[in-house]
């Protein structure tokens, strides 16, 4: 029999599945202790800070049972009296304290004054946050305490910029290679109006592409993880070997929120494409398109690697969703999905990574899919050792098609070799193909190399 004496600010179920003890099960007296230290760490995570759990055995020889009892010492429950804020200066304390939800003359919980810590974290306006605990003298009843919470804040400005390099394949040959330098930056305020709300402008400039971006991100929703962004965006696309430009004008709305490791996210994503000739061959009839794409878009994400940039363990899973509506005054109609899968696991300092992704996108009724509609294969993000986006083949420009169905395979052996240099072999399967109904394992294109990779604790 397990009873309990003096437990009443914990229910006693609560403390019984701490416990862990089953009546009828065989008695082991390292089973009872650590029952006891379990029920003490579970007091103390209630705001009991002096709570002190004993077992008492009683042991009955003519039944062959034991029956414990605990006896529990609550002590004071800490309870908020007083919270301040240090460290803020131009994000408002208003701001602070809703985020944190805690609340003068609530228990202090461990896992609540933790979850506040996190919260602040998550905002995305500090780099450092600390929750000081300070007794104060009050009631032999309760222990009030003072939170005091100091913060860092981010600088309010961040300026982020960087070199990249794309490959291209030139006019005269769609089987050679060119390097084309480019550049990205983005300018961000992290705070606006003393508010949790991040405003920016990014921009990217390569040889053929030219993108700039206006956006704005607020973390929280009526106090809650829910973050929400707007994002409207202007772009220009040269084609490699026509006199075709593409300019793309992008609005888009997207609510995000986390539950652990889930993320789920919906939005709306409403474009403006035209495409014309710079160069006609008649000027009487110069060619000038213009599409207009309407979207609903919905995705999820489980995540638990330890590190998205350099995963040594854990899991990826993202499936996404678009639905192109006549409703949302979309001139295209087709609906696409997507969906990946990667997996990290070590064995001493070697790390197994594996990926595999499936996509698949439908016209509705007779229309013809755009490029920007199709799903491509090939290069140094699908299959190595291919040209970029040549599986699924070349138009007779020399320009990729594209497929409706996309199915990549790709395993990695990364190990170490000398401080932050790696080295890394690859199996990598895939393929572009024309119809979903045309996907097949056996038609997939294969590669294997070996490579290095990179990785600083900055700038890379």
């Amino acid at each position: 029999v397990v009873t309990w004496e003096g437990a009443t600010g914990v229910p006693l179920t609560d403390l019984h599945n701490e416990a862990g003890l089953e009546e009828g099960a065989i008695y082991r007296a390292e089973d009872v202790e650590a029952a006891r230290a379990r029920v003490q760490t579970r007091y103390r995570r209630e705001g009991f800070s002096m709570a002190l759990v004993q077992a008492r055995e009683n042991v009955r020889a003519a039944d062959a049972a034991v029956d414990v009892t605990f006896v529990v010492q609550e002590g004071p429950q800490q309870v908020i009296k007083e919270i301040i804020i240090a460290g803020a200066q131009s994000v408002d304390e208003d701001v602070v304290r809703r985020t944190l939800r805690l609340n003068i003359g609530d228990s202090l919980r461990t896992a609540e004054w933790l979850e506040a810590r996190r919260r602040l974290f998550v905002s995305g306006l500090f780099r450092r946050v600390d929750i000081v605990v300070e007794p104060l003298e009050g009631a032999a009843e309760t222990a009030p305490v003072k939170l005091r919470v100091e913060v860092e804040e981010w600088p309010a400005l961040q300026l982020r910029y960087g070199f990249q390099v794309a490959e291209e394949r030139p006019e005269e040959n769609v089987k050679g290679r060119d390097v084309s330098p480019g550049l990205s930056a983005d300018l961000t305020r992290r705070t606006l109006f003393g508010r949790a709300i991040t405003i920016g402008l990014s921009g990217k400039y390569e040889n053929l592409e030219r993108v700039g971006r206006l956006f704005t991100n607020m973390p929280t929703l009526l106090g809650r993880e829910i973050q929400t962004s707007f994002t409207l965006e202007r772009s220009r696309e040269d084609s490699r070997t026509e006199t075709l430009v593409t300019n793309r004008t992008t609005a888009a709305f997207e609510q995000r929120g986390r539950w652990r490791k889930l993320s789920l996210v919906y939005g709306l994503r409403f474009e403006q494409n035209r495409t014309f000739d710079t160069k006609p061959i008649d000027p009487d009839f110069p060619f000038d398109l213009t599409v207009h794409i309407g979207r609903f878009t919905a995705s999820a994400i489980w995540d638990t690697r330890d590190d998205p940039s350099d995963s040594t363990r854990g899991t990826f899973l993202s499936t996404c969703l678009e639905n192109a509506t006549a409703r949302l005054g979309s001139d295209l109609l087709f609906i696409r999905s997507l969906t990946q899968a990667y997996h990290f696991r070590s064995w001493r300092n070697v790390v197994f990574a594996s990926a595999v992704r499936y996509g698949a996108v439908a016209p509705r009724g007779d229309q013809i899919l755009t490029s920007s509609s199709r799903f491509f294969a090939g290069g140094a993000r699908t299959v190595r050792g291919v040209f970029e986006d040549s599986l699924g083949g070349l138009d007779f420009l020399g320009q990729p098609i594209g497929g409706k169905g996309l199915h990549t395979l790709n395993q990695e052996v990364r190990f170490p070799i000398y401080r932050w240099l790696r080295g890394v072999t690859f199996l990598d399967l895939g393929n572009a193909f024309p119809e979903i109904s045309d996907v097949r394992v056996k038609d997939l294109v294969g590669s294997t190399g070996i490579g290095l990779r990179l990785v600083t604790p900055f700038a890379l």
